[in-house]
């Protein structure tokens, strides 16, 4: 194996190429390692999805077994009958009324399949989850102290409050069914999203329980300890190219060889000249794998950092707090990968890029890593509209996106509701509540956060004025397409009628050969507009709309 500098003075370049040094690990991952590959498991069991939740390689494949993904919300059911642009598309009551004193079902569903997500702005009553036919629930707590991981062993880090938003990320397999209610003492209002996966009828599933927690009960620590330390966790072992790569120089691009069979690119790091934000925008991060490029966007927007500098501790992506840029994407490819950086703007600027890569099989179940990019746009906020952020053709995931938002006024912009139509269906199967609901936070708060799956790095200090960048990556919760995804975002305003501009990157992997219709590319504008200055009067601090 070695790795190449397309360069003609590679010594300028100052390439190196050698083992890269694992950090000690703690007692917990000695015992119980996170490094077997999660894709290869035989049998669906709790002790395998955990293992999805932090190893990020079983992305990289076909699933095997085979899934679909699925979801359920309290959305307005008056948008289900309406077409696309109807007043009615737009309903707004995203909530669900709960009588006092009934058991009421949110999802029912038969045969094999996964729960992977939760979600809500106002958790109450008793929750409560059935598996298989059972007559007892297998779950059974308080909504609000379960979602925000007060309920073994479904504990924090597994469950979270982010800035009014309640997330639970555990994995809940059933063999045969699930049934998901709600129960309260008082008539109660909810908002709430769950995300499930569905296998294939025959497919052999552990369902949660006693037995299949004893056997994870290793795992759990693991996933638990590394979902607490994203940014500290051992970096990837492999070869390690290096090269330092001057965007004045159109020829500067690092190349990896695969090994005999195929290599994945594990880890990607970036260590910017200064860290600047608008550097970030008009350098362009340009990759290929085997000849195809499958991702061209501003390096900024890969990191969450393309509107300000600002600290990201996620799984996939980090960046710390001296301006280093990590990516963990496992990119895998069957002969070559190629990194390039481009400046599209005045400043060209150095960056000491660091790849490391080990062998892994490259064959027909091997997916392609993907990132493109809608450039910036202005959309009137009334009346609503759909903007669309991704329309993919080929077969893989979609697994994330980093959104940025300017918005001139005070009032909140994040009403509009996320639509995803999965393999060209007529009505969007995931039909959301609201934006800050898709990444996890609620009440159009303007506090900053990081986690492993959502973050809001940058918001405003005055109410919802000014720049915000959201992110939700898709780990646990892939979304899966065997022909097409479509990703459309609401735009949806409280205030008067103003202009509001939305630029997005999304992430998805699939096999050689899809399309992404609609992305921007390196010649199209890539300036984030200028943020107007706030108006003097508007308070400063944390604001939320309700809660």
């Amino acid at each position: 194996m070695r790795s190449l500098i397309t360069a003609a003075a590679v010594c300028l370049l100052g390439c190196d190429a050698r083992m890269h040094e694992v950090p000690d690990q703690s007692p917990v991952e000695q015992t119980c390692p996170l490094g077997q590959d999660a894709s290869v498991a035989a049998e669906v069991t709790v002790d395998a999805l955990l293992r999805e939740m932090v190893q990020l390689e079983h992305l990289t494949r076909l699933p095997d077994p085979e899934y679909s993904s699925h979801f359920v919300s309290s959305h307005d059911p008056s948008s289900d009958d309406a077409a696309p642009g109807e007043e009615a598309w737009y309903a707004n009551r995203d909530f669900r009324t709960f009588p006092a004193g009934e058991e009421t079902v949110l999802l029912e569903v038969e045969g094999p399949g996964a729960l992977t997500r939760m979600w809500s702005a106002t958790p109450a009553g008793t929750m409560r989850i059935y598996l298989d036919g059972a007559d007892e629930p297998a779950v059974e707590a308080e909504m609000r102290a379960l979602l925000r991981g007060d309920v073994e062993p479904m504990r924090a880090p597994f469950g979270s409050i982010a800035a009014g938003g309640h997330n639970l990320y555990f994995p809940v397999p059933f063999a045969r069914g699930i049934r998901v209610t709600l129960s309260s003492d008082a008539e109660a209002f909810v908002y709430y999203h769950i995300s499930y996966r569905r296998y294939a009828d025959g497919t052999s599933v552990e369902s949660y329980g006693r037995d299949a927690l004893s056997t994870a009960d290793c795992m759990l620590e693991a996933v638990a300890q590394a979902l607490e330390r994203p940014a500290g966790a051992p970096a990837a072992a492999g070869d390690l190219a290096e090269a330092t790569l001057d965007t004045a120089d159109a020829e500067a691009t690092l190349e990896l060889e695969a090994a005999v069979g195929g290599s994945v690119l594990s880890e990607l790091r970036i260590e910017p000249e200064t860290r600047d934000a608008r550097v970030l925008r008009e350098t362009m991060l340009v990759l290929s794998f085997d000849g195809e490029e499958t991702a061209t966007l501003p390096l900024g927007d890969f990191f969450a950092n393309a509107v300000a500098a600002r600290e990201v501790t996620s799984l996939p992506a980090l960046v710390d707090a001296d301006g280093s840029l990590r990516s963990r994407w496992p990119m895998p490819f069957a002969q070559r990968a190629r990194i390039a950086l481009r400046a599209t703007g005045e400043r060209a600027q150095r960056f000491e890029v660091a790849a490391t890569h080990r062998p892994a099989p490259f064959d027909e179940r091997s997916l392609l890593f993907h990132a493109g990019w809608r450039a910036p746009e202005t959309f009137a906020s009334k009346p609503p509209s759909d903007w669309l952020l991704a329309d993919l053709q080929g077969d893989g995931y979609y697994v994330g996106n980093v959104l940025n938002v300017l918005n001139p006024a005070p009032s909140w912009w994040g009403e509009g509701d996320e639509k995803i139509y999965i393999d060209d269906e007529p009505f969007p199967s995931h039909f959301g509540t609201g934006t800050e609901d898709y990444y996890g936070y609620a009440w159009c708060s303007n506090a900053e956060f990081s986690s492993p799956y959502i973050g809001q790095p940058l918001s405003s200090e005055r109410q919802n004025f000014g720049p915000s960048t959201l992110y939700r990556f898709h780990v646990l919760d892939p979304l899966r397409f065997r022909s097409s995804l479509r990703f459309d975002m609401e735009v949806r305003h409280w205030g008067d009628p103003v202009d509001v501009t939305y630029d997005a990157a999304s992430f998805w992997y699939s096999r050689p050969g899809s399309v992404a219709r609609g992305m921007s590319s390196a010649r199209e504008d890539y300036r984030q507009p200028a943020s107007p200055d706030a108006p003097a009067e508007l308070p400063e601090g944390a604001y939320t709309c309700g809660g």
